[in-house]
Parts: C-alpha cells; sequence; structure tokens
C-alpha cells in the first residue's frame, strides 16, 4: 500500500449541533488564538474529526481540542506565506505530537520538511507538493472549520476571520 503524502482534512459533524457558548461568554473578541481554542473545544463535543498525516505516518491522530487548534492557530499565516511565496514554519506543540513543519515555496512547488521533538522519525523528513493543492487543502480547511464553528459556537463564528473564511476570502 503507499502511504499518502502530507495532507490535512477536517470533516465537520454529521449531524445537528445545538450552538454552545462559551462558559462566561467570550474573553476576548479580537484574540485569533483564543477564539480558535474557544472554537475548537466546542467542536470537540461533537464528532468532528481532523485528520492530518504524513512523512510515513498515514494518520497524527490528532484531537479536536488540542492538537487541532495548534495547526489552526498558524492557518492565516500558513495562508498568507503560501499565497505569497515566503518560507513558514508551524510549530505543532501539543505533547506527544511535537513536530515542526517548515514550508518553503519554491516557485509552483513547496518542500516540506518535518522536524520532530519526539522519538519519531519522519520518513522522509521532506516531501514536495504541488502549491496549488497545499492552497486548496488550507483554504477548504479555513473554510469547513468556519463553517462548522458557525454553528457549535455562533458567537465565535460571526466573528473575522471566520465570516470572510465562509466567504471565500483568505487574506
Amino acid at each position: 500500500m503507499r502511504r499518502k503524502v502530507f495532507h490535512f482534512q477536517f470533516e465537520g459533524p454529521s449531524g445537528v449541533v445545538s450552538g454552545q457558548r462559551p462558559e462566561g461568554g467570550l474573553e476576548d473578541n479580537d484574540d485569533y488564538q483564543y477564539l480558535v481554542i474557544e472554537g475548537c473545544s466546542s467542536l470537540s463535543e461533537t464528532d468532528c474529526r481532523f485528520v492530518i498525516g504524513g512523512f510515513g505516518q498515514d494518520d497524527w491522530r490528532f484531537d479536536i481540542e488540542y492538537d487541532m487548534s495548534s495547526f489552526l492557530e498558524c492557518l492565516p499565516e500558513l495562508l498568507a506565506a503560501l499565497e505569497s511565496g515566503r518560507a513558514v514554519a508551524i510549530d505543532l506543540y501539543p505533547q506527544g505530537v511535537e513536530r515542526v513543519l517548515t514550508f518553503t515555496p519554491q516557485g509552483d512547488a513547496v518542500s516540506v520538511e518535518c522536524t520532530s521533538r519526539t522519538s519519531w522519525t519522519p520518513d522522509p523528513r521532506m516531501e514536495y507538493h504541488d502549491l496549488a493543492e497545499l492552497l486548496r487543502m488550507a483554504r477548504k480547511l479555513a473554510t469547513d472549520f468556519s463553517e462548522a464553528v458557525s454553528v457549535a459556537a455562533p458567537e465565535i463564528g460571526r466573528l473575522e476571520p471566520f465570516t470572510s473564511w465562509r466567504a471565500g476570502q483568505f487574506n
């Protein structure tokens, strides 16, 4: 069986979700990282899935509440870097995950290097991807997450950048 290269995909709730409000309301409507953490916390109460893998391991077994939020915290920076042709490093810091992904655009391609801070060793350590495909995956993640959070946590979903993402605007 052929191993998949680096990939990620979010699957929203399969059924009706009652909008959940963070206990005590939101503390900061302008803090993107805080909003992502709260949104992921609400979505963790559903049957959502986030699949991410590559570098010799097809499924990194990310949970929604903590692991996925670490990737989403860097999503705006990843989108901006890919769109502008700049390199960017994403620190996936949750315990047990502990790896850094470095994206380096090279024309129509992107090299993605995975550095592990655990005993797991990426194999291969470097993969090459089509820039358009990585942008498609990142934009789809942004759209799918914003749609799911607008249902599971409407107070968050009505804020930026989530409303822009649902409208197909990513910068």
